[in-house]
């Protein structure tokens, strides 16, 4: 048994974990992130590359934007007055399961594109926009886990809902206790989140404890720029609902049809602003390894 434990220490992937896991060590300590790097940084990089953005958004909010026409997952599809519109699938039960998984994969391909263009001054090609390499589905992993860990509280909360009640007060709070500890998992992962800039770069990943030592202290600067993300995603998806439902209104399928393209831009300035936040963590907690790139 010894030995089948040594032989999984020495492979690649135990190796791999071994590094992961290791101690941050006395030496390593909590790094300076600024709250209006984090808040504007990411509108600044941004604009800086505006024309990179629309070289590499037309291209990928075309292949969105066709993507979401032939599963019928059109944006009109989610305004009341657009469910009946030829766009929208007949069976949107069964298509979401193909639609989601190809859409999370067209906005990870593109923000790795997106990361190795503006932060490691990578070629901007069709051929690179085309043709994904082995890091981007890797990449790609990545995001599919993460966003699996975040949707931990809605199992929380699905088995609080769904609990019969215990006559017996201490398994009430205890199974209360444990299973509430699930919403506190995002909250644990805001401190990881430089690692898709580290994952979307193809570069090798920090320690783990490394990584949580030097985000001591500034979870509530963190969230309050995720929080200006959201606010901003909120605000950009009302509006254009509202917008869509005119056009449906006034029943002319063209502007419908280059409105949806142009969803596909919006999508991707949010997604374009999320690895630049992620990006710009990396960049305060390892000023020594954004130099080397």
């Amino acid at each position: 048994m010894t030995d089948f434990f040594n032989k999984i220490k020495n492979s690649c992937l135990g190796q791999k974990c071994c590094f992961l896991c290791r101690p941050a060590g006395d030496d390593a300590e909590a790094a300076v992130m600024p709250v209006s790097r984090l808040m504007f940084g990411p509108f600044g990089i941004f604009a800086d590359n505006l024309k990179n953005f629309l070289q590499l958004g037309a291209v990928f909010a075309f292949f969105l934007f066709v993507w979401m026409l032939l599963c019928g997952f059109s944006v009109a599809c989610a305004v009341a007055e657009g469910k009946s519109s030829l766009l929208c699938t007949v069976n949107p039960d069964r298509s979401i399961y193909l639609y989601l998984p190809v859409k999370v994969f067209l906005a990870t391909f593109f923000m790795a594109v997106w990361y190795r263009r503006v932060f490691q001054n990578g070629a901007l090609s069709l051929k690179e926009a085309l043709l994904p390499h082995k890091k981007d589905f890797k990449f790609f992993v990545f995001v599919l886990v993460f966003m699996l860990l975040n949707a931990v509280p809605l199992l929380s909360f699905y088995l609080l809902a769904s609990r019969v009640p215990n006559p017996d007060w201490r398994v009430e709070a205890a199974y209360f206790t444990v299973v509430a500890v699930g919403f506190l998992v995002p909250f644990v992962l805001m401190r990881f989140y430089a690692l898709f800039a580290f994952a979307a770069g193809g570069e090798g990943w920090p320690p783990l404890p490394l990584l949580w030592r030097k985000t001591k202290g500034n979870m509530l600067k963190i969230l309050l720029s995720l929080f200006m993300l959201f606010i901003l995603l909120a605000m950009v998806m009302v509006n254009y609902a509202a917008a869509m439902t005119r056009l449906i209104s006034a029943g002319e399928i063209i502007p419908i049809l280059i409105s949806e393209y142009v969803y596909g831009f919006v999508f991707l300035i949010l997604a374009a602003l999320a690895i630049n936040h992620c990006a710009v963590q990396k960049e305060l907690l390892f000023p020594e390894k954004t130099g080397e790139e």
